[in-house]
């Protein structure tokens, strides 16, 4: 990160700007979410524009079925919910904004590793191995459309999150990190980064009240200024996300170096 010090400064002062854009504006999850994630993602495509297209693709691929199947079976068991977007709700319950805001969320963190971590500048705008990623999320996603129309009653999984971190991003983050163990290293300052931003976000929206977690399937919850949320997204949501979306890009459009 010496390489560049005079841009990290804006990063690590961006989360408490936008925190105060959104209670000055009161700002709903959908232009919160712009100003949170979008504004530093621009900054970035700026620096790095031989970048834009490949994380693009990447993150739009990789994250749009994926977060489309998950989002809707965790506002179905209500594990959360979207409060005030501005957008109709997808299958009736599949939140617009939660899906832009893991493309985005996706977009910037790798940005963020390739300017300050990994300096690899790879031109490939598809790696073969791509296809692996791409068939396992649009295959769930097939999988949930299955359920969805025919054995709807299958998608109300009790404690949703537990199993859907577990599953999705605990495990193979752990397989991969194992098989590739270096790649630890060069992740943690990243996934440091991240949590610390991810928490500011987590107190800015639910503060202005732009979601919620209304169900009581979690293992515990976490009070901070008198806020509350799920165990499940503390340690999900904040600490295992970045990882999981550095664990597929190194895994299947980089060169795991």
């Amino acid at each position: 990160m010496k390489k560049y010090p005079r841009h990290i400064f804006f990063f690590l002062f961006w989360p408490f700007i936008a925190s105060i854009i959104s209670f000055w504006f009161q700002l709903d999850i959908f232009y919160s979410s712009l100003t949170f994630l979008a504004v530093p993602a621009v900054y970035l495509s700026f620096l790095l524009p031989k970048m834009v297209k490949k994380v693009a693709i990447f993150s739009i691929l990789s994250t749009v079925p994926f977060s489309i199947t998950i989002d809707y079976i965790a506002h179905y068991t209500n594990q959360w919910q979207v409060l005030n977007g501005p957008f109709p709700r997808f299958l009736g319950y599949v939140s617009i904004e939660d899906v832009i805001w893991v493309v985005f969320f996706s977009f910037f963190a790798i940005m963020f590793y390739e300017y300050f971590i990994d300096f690899s500048r790879k031109r490939n705008i598809w790696n073969p191995r791509m296809k692996i990623l791409a068939g396992f999320t649009w295959g769930l996603f097939l999988l949930f459309l299955a359920l969805y129309f025919f054995f709807p009653t299958a998608l109300n999984i009790p404690y949703f999150y537990l199993v859907a971190g577990l599953l999705f991003l605990v495990t193979p983050s752990i397989v991969e990190l194992l098989r590739r163990p270096k790649l630890l290293s060069k992740f943690i300052l990243v996934i440091f980064y991240f949590f610390f931003f991810a928490l500011i976000y987590e107190l800015t929206a639910l503060k202005l009240g732009q979601w919620t977690f209304p169900g009581n399937q979690y293992i515990g919850w976490v009070q901070i200024f008198g806020l509350q949320f799920p165990f499940e997204e503390l340690f999900f949501g904040f600490l295992f996300y970045s990882t999981i979306v550095l664990v597929c890009y190194e895994a299947f459009d980089d060169d795991e170096k």
